[in-house]
């Protein structure tokens, strides 16, 4: 089944913004940053500002000072945030406020009925 066809959520495109360095992985093409094309992950780890972006086995990483994304090109994100920016989060992480209603709040704000 393609992705998104069923009902389930997965990830084909993910837009990640930090300081002045935009990130964007879509499924079935190189990661961009910044509109730029890198298409030599395979030869190692690519270093961006405080961003670094690297290929390890199955997964692209993108990893700062604050957080870790770990991607596997098809379906799953898995997001890891540093304690030092709690309370400070919105979106797909939800608020990280140590208040769990709030974690399905999008970033405008708007509380999903649903999620998996």
């Amino acid at each position: 089944m393609p992705c998104g066809t069923t009902g389930a959520t997965c990830a084909k495109n993910i837009f990640i913004k930090t300081n002045s360095i935009n990130i964007a992985l879509k499924r079935g093409l190189s990661p961009t940053v910044n509109d730029s094309q890198i298409t030599d992950l395979v030869l190692g780890s690519r270093v961006f500002g405080d961003v670094t972006l690297m290929k390890s086995g199955l997964y692209v990483f993108i990893i700062t000072h604050d957080f870790t994304i770990k991607w596997d090109e098809k379906t799953r994100i898995y997001v890891t945030v540093r304690s030092n920016l709690q309370g400070q989060m919105t979106g797909l992480c939800g608020d990280f406020n140590k208040d769990s209603r709030d974690d399905t709040t999008f970033v405008t704000f708007s509380s999903s009925s649903s999620f998996i």
